[in-house]
């Protein structure tokens, strides 16, 4: 996997856009920001693969980027560089109820992109955008 400066671009713009969102607007905003983003992209037929691939090249740079793991903010960075390249995966939110718990990951079809299913797995899906 070969990584270049546009990847390290859009790492940083895409991880530094997710942490003013986080911190400037409600979470609504940005999940509805996203939704109508997606909606608007041409629908293509989006290679599982090529999403696996551009996934981890966020995750081999996402340790350049100083902020600590959390997955709300680690799942929207990761959105936002897929965006950049004009792909569209899903975004899911889930619950637990004992303990209770929420997290959120990145998906396409029933792939999982930044999460393992054994994990996700105790999660109940509550909204997928």
């Amino acid at each position: 996997m070969r990584v270049g400066a546009r990847d390290m671009w859009d790492l940083f713009s895409a991880s530094h856009r997710a942490s003013l969102l986080l911190k400037r607007r409600h979470i609504h905003e940005i999940v509805c920001g996203v939704r109508d983003r997606k909606a608007e992209a041409s629908p293509a037929g989006e290679c599982v693969d090529i999403l696996k691939q551009h996934t981890a090249i966020f995750r081999k740079l996402r340790p350049w980027y100083p902020r600590g793991y959390l997955c709300l903010f680690d799942a929207l960075a990761l959105v936002e560089f897929l965006a950049r390249r004009h792909l569209f995966p899903t975004w899911v939110f889930g619950v637990q109820a004992q303990p209770f718990g929420a997290h959120c990951w990145v998906q396409a079809g029933d792939q999982l992109l930044n999460e393992g299913a054994e994990f996700a797995n105790q999660f109940t899906p509550i909204m997928a955008v």
